[in-house]
Formats: C-alpha cells, structure tokens, sequence
C-alpha cells in the first residue's frame, strides 16, 4: 500500500490538550496524537457519508489497511526565490539507550550539548543518522527542531458568560504556525478509499482539528495535493529518505504513532531490548448523538509515539463505549521507520 504526506498549513491558531494531568486552557501543546486525529476523521467521515460506511472504515483500518501517524511538524526550506526545495518533517525523539563508543567520543561541549538534548522534543526525520551518531559518538546538534523556526505560541483572554451579573475573562493558550510551517500526517491506505480521505481532509480544513474550534481554531489549508512518498519518485530528498525507512525493517522499528498494543503483544515489550514511554489518554468524547451531556472516555494507557521497538508490533483500535448511543473508539495501530543502529 503506498504511504501520502498531507501537509496542513493553518490559517488560524490551533490548540491541543497536553497529555498531563494539570493539563487546562492556559496550557496548550504544538502537535497532536494519532488517535486524535482518527477521531476527527471519524466525526467528519461520519457526517459526511454516514455510520454504516464508516464502520466500513474503522474495519479497514482494524485490519491495517489504513493507518496514520501523529500530526507532525513541518518545515518548508526554499530559495532566494522563495520556492521550496525541501520540506523538513519533524518527529518525536525517539526513546533508545545506545552504548557510547569511547574510541570515537567527541567531548567538546559535552554538557551544553546534553541539556540540549534534554531540551529537544523532536528531530529531523531526514537526520536520524545523525541522531543516532551523536547519542554513540557525541558532537554537533544538528538535527533538533527550532521552535522559533515553526511556531509562535499566544494567550488570548476570553470572556465566559455566566449566570451571574459579571462576565468572567479567561486565558486560552495557543500555537500560530508560520506561514511556510505547520503539521502534517502521513496516511497508509489502499488507492480505492483515497477519494473519499481527501474528501474528508478537506471538510476537515474548514471544521478545524483541535480544540476550541466553535471559537474558530484549528482551521487549514493544504499545502500541497496529497504526495505519494516514494523512494522511485522523491519529490524532495528528504521524502526519498522518509520513503526508504518506511519500508525498511530494521533492528529497531520507531513508532511514528502512538500505540495500544493488543492483548498477546504486551509481552513482546518487555524484551529488554524494546525502549518506549508511556502516556495516558483520556479525554471527553465529541459527538453530537453520543449523549446530551459531555461523557468523558474511558482512560487507557499507550506508548508514545518515538517508541524504539525491536518488534513490529501491529497495535489495536480499542473500543471504549460507555453506555452512549453508538461505539466509541481508540486509535492505536502503529506506523513505523526501521532503522539498523
């Protein structure tokens, strides 16, 4: 199945809930989750075409015909010109203890460049080597995100109407990306379901992804059709290499989404040599028939997307209903890089 790159330019700001517990409205994070984003496509898929054909859809991707990863930063680089001649595609840092090579360890800067890296929440997909070179062999940073270079984070005061003679003002915390910046996904899928993906892509450009998007959030543009990524037909030279990992089966597999493995594939974790964080996802369930009141989810735990696997593991989509009055689910199927380390 060939993998597409969806490149989401906003137009507005756009919020996510952080994956904390003090998590609220004056905390908002820059990237958002894999199964929040199947959410959205679910609820948009939903109203567009009905339940039955998107039952159809979660089937599919059940079996692992369709898969997607977390949204991603981007970057374009361009010319004098100002045309693009590369994108830059961002990912979790992946989570992996690597033995030093003391023969060839590099030492300068040591400390600056530790807190560095303490600090770096994502690296440049096309610079992994580099990566990998650095956590064996020290050196150069090189290959951190900057955020100054794709976003640019804002509060706005809001005011709540309440049922009292005083109006009561309210932080809301915000990301505004650049203009030649913002979040993509790449999307596995069969040829015969794409036309219906991009149809919903592009009602989703309008009703936004991410919160508050009653008050205008979350809404995009595409920055270009939708690529194919192959290594045959690079568009640029860093889809040529995101291209040839995402068919490559390495010694280690990072996960580009997060993850719920199933049942019989938790003991495969505990391999020692198998590096991943946890996260809890919880959060309240979006649909305007599930219930009159806002329900909260059902709370499940997963791994982080950057998680270094040494096996494939497939991952589920768990269901999580409670008591409403139509299923809901989970995404937790995993895409990966393979790497040799």
């Amino acid at each position: 199945m060939p993998y597409y790159l969806y490149k989401l330019n906003y137009t507005t700001p756009v919020r996510f809930g952080i994956d904390k517990a003090s998590s609220n409205l004056s905390t908002t994070a820059f990237t958002s989750n894999a199964d929040t984003l199947f959410s959205a496509i679910c609820n948009e898929w939903v109203r567009i075409f009905g339940e039955e054909d998107l039952e159809d859809f979660v089937s599919i991707s059940r079996e692992g015909s369709f898969l997607v990863s977390d949204l991603l930063p981007y970057r374009n680089i361009l010319d004098k010109n100002g045309a693009t001649i590369d994108c830059e595609i961002y990912m979790p840092k992946p989570v992996i203890m690597v033995e030093r090579d003391n023969h060839s360890l590099d030492t300068r800067g040591d400390s600056v460049s530790k807190k560095k890296l303490k600090k770096t929440t994502h690296i440049c997909i096309g610079k992994l080597e580099e990566y990998f070179r650095f956590l064996k062999s020290g050196g150069d940073i090189n290959f951190a995100m900057d955020k100054d270079m794709i976003f640019v984070e804002e509060d706005n005061i809001r005011t709540a109407i309440a049922y009292c003679p005083e109006t009561l003002p309210y932080q809301v915390a915000s990301v505004r990306f650049f203009k030649d910046a913002g979040l993509c996904f790449i999307a596995k899928m069969n040829k015969d379901i794409k036309d219906k993906f991009d149809i919903v892509v592009d009602s989703l450009s309008t009703t936004g992804i991410g919160g508050k998007r009653s008050s205008g959030y979350g809404k995009f543009n595409l920055d270009e059709d939708a690529i194919e990524i192959s290594k045959d037909i690079p568009i640029y030279e860093s889809h040529r290499k995101l291209a040839e990992m995402l068919s490559t089966s390495g010694n280690f597999n990072i996960s580009l989404s997060c993850m719920a493995p199933k049942d019989d594939e938790i003991n495969a974790l505990s391999d020692g040599k198998s590096y991943y964080q946890l996260i809890l996802r919880k959060g309240f369930i979006y649909s305007r028939t599930y219930s009159k009141a806002n329900v909260k989810r059902k709370q499940i735990v997963m791994l982080k997307a950057g998680a270094c696997l040494s096996k494939a593991l497939e991952g589920s989509i768990v269901e999580l209903s409670s008591g409403g009055n139509h299923k809901v689910y989970r995404y937790g199927k995993a895409m990966y890089l393979g790497v040799n380390i």
